[in-house]
């Protein structure tokens, strides 16, 4: 054979060699991955923050970038501290009036009177929360509804478990107080309503009933109150904030306390 001939064989033995290596199968190599034997700790914080509550779809809290920040660097805020307060929080249960609860931060004054929908007791239970933090004197309630709901006399609405009169900040020598007595004589406003400090707490209630929970319907109050927190208002905090949280109504009969109304919540329905 020529060397041609013996070359070509040597190139097809080759050729053949190898095809025969690529399909036999080659054994697999053992990987050797090291599992990291640590353990894990969940931490817990001390602190509740929005983003851990679930809250329904209209809650309005304004979400203050301090509550990021840990409290052992910083004083905890009322806000925070009424966070740690066990609320229902709107747990829906439909037809169902709840008690408001036993709490430093309310004053109740007809228990048999004080039943409503979570929509009411919460806000209630918040808003007083946080003034009491702030001002340090309890949210005085007078009539919500009966246990079971219905007629209420004298009153015209308080039926549903929406409704509920509560007292009126006041200020004075003595400091801070919440009070059930008529603050309007004529057009005349008593001095301890109509005075800063006085004006400043009902503001500050006013508006985490708004920012609170649940969706505030109306407060209703007499008309000279109003004008009275409104000129203040205007003055210390502006035209644009006014309208943020307003919603009073002129109510007769109103110179002692707050109406206030809830909307229900959108999943429930009232029978």
């Amino acid at each position: 054979m020529n060397k041609k001939t013996i070359l070509r064989i040597s190139l097809y033995t080759l050729l053949s060699l190898h095809n025969h290596a690529a399909l036999t199968p080659q054994p697999k190599k053992s990987l050797n991955y090291k599992i990291p034997t640590h353990s894990f700790s969940i931490y817990s914080p001390p602190f509740l923050t929005l983003k851990e509550i679930s809250f329904p779809p209209n809650y309005l809290f304004n979400k203050s970038p301090s509550l990021n920040t840990p409290p052992s660097s910083r004083e905890i805020s009322p806000l925070e501290k009424c966070l740690m307060h066990p609320h229902s929080y709107l747990k829906y249960q439909p037809n169902k009036f709840t008690p408001l609860p036993t709490s430093s931060h309310l004053e109740i004054t007809r228990p048999p009177h004080s039943y409503g929908r979570p929509e009411l007791t919460d806000a209630l239970d918040f808003a007083g929360c946080v003034i009491f933090e702030t001002y340090h004197v309890p949210l005085m309630t007078k009539d919500l509804s009966r246990k079971q709901g219905g007629k209420f006399l004298p009153h015209k609405s308080h039926r549903l478990g929406l409704d509920a009169d509560v007292g009126i900040y006041t200020y004075h020598h003595h400091g801070y107080a919440n009070t059930n007595y008529s603050l309007v004589s004529g057009s005349r406003i008593h001095p301890e309503f109509s005075n800063k400090q006085a004006l400043e707490a009902n503001w500050t209630f006013v508006k985490n009933l708004i920012d609170g929970p649940s969706e505030i319907q109306v407060i209703m109050v007499d008309h000279y109150l109003i004008n009275t927190l409104r000129n203040y208002v205007l003055k210390h905090h502006g035209q644009e904030e006014w309208n943020k949280y307003n919603r009073f109504r002129h109510e007769p009969g109103h110179k002692d306390h707050y109406h206030i109304r809830v909307r229900l919540a959108k999943k429930l329905t009232l029978t």
